[in-house]
């Protein structure tokens, strides 16, 4: 699968200046915002030094009214201009979704299918967390790799800013980015709010694999209906 996406936003139907009349900075790093494979190759990179350095976070979640089925979700650090570049710029992850839902869903995969290349490098198994429907973390575990590859189908997998952080003494925490400041002018009238932190250490991406059932993958929500709605909202 290719990054390349033909018809990504341009300038005139993807606009910063709303964010640039109260940060320039912040509208200059996005108008400069590096390719779609430079984007993909800076996650890897985010991700690799996150295994390296176990900093990264790793549950199974179970599903609600399925208990036994169950999913990866992985965390990860960003960092402020990457969180920023990837939710915000022209070549970033709803810039490809608006630009056609397929284009997105690409996009997403290929994502999706570097990261399983990283995590292939793992142990055969790590220590995690279990967490219920309710994303309440109930304790530690031992997470086999292959559950984690084998959940982790790029078809079905799906990545998005981090709400709730998986903590190491077993609890989680609220970490919305700030989403009611200044906004992504979308076609010269609409406007979508841009997902922004402006601390490193709160800046993590969570991806969640499919849900690992005895019928197979799923996800509760079709990824292509989650497709559509970052297509027309930029919301997932």
């Amino acid at each position: 699968m290719s990054s390349a996406c033909p018809r990504l936003p341009t300038s005139d139907n993807w606009r910063f200046d709303d964010i640039a009349t109260q940060d320039q900075c912040r509208a200059r790093r996005l108008e400069q915002a590096g390719s779609p494979q430079e984007l993909i190759d800076a996650l890897v990179q985010a991700l690799n030094s996150a295994l390296s350095s176990s900093s990264y976070r790793v549950a199974c979640e179970s599903a609600e009214g399925a208990p036994c089925d169950r999913r990866v979700v992985l965390q990860f650090q960003v960092g402020v201009s990457l969180f920023d570049c990837f939710f915000n710029a022209r070549t970033g992850y709803r810039a490809h979704f608006r630009a056609d839902f397929r284009c997105g869903l690409a996009f997403n995969y290929e994502i999706i299918e570097a990261f399983r290349t990283c995590l292939a490098e793992l142990p055969d198994a790590v220590r995690g967390h279990e967490l219920d429907h309710n994303f309440e973390n109930t304790g530690q575990c031992l997470i086999p790799k292959n559950f984690i590859l084998n959940s982790l189908d790029p078809s079905q997998s799906k990545l998005w800013f981090c709400t709730q952080s998986i903590l190491s003494d077993n609890g989680v925490e609220r970490i919305l980015p700030h989403l009611t400041g200044e906004k992504i002018i979308i076609d010269r009238q609409c406007r979508w709010t841009a997902p922004f932190h402006d601390d490193d250490n709160l800046s993590w991406l969570d991806i969640k694999g499919a849900f690992v059932g005895s019928g197979g993958l799923y996800q509760p929500k079709d990824p292509i209906k989650r497709a559509k709605c970052l297509q027309e909202t930029g919301t997932a």
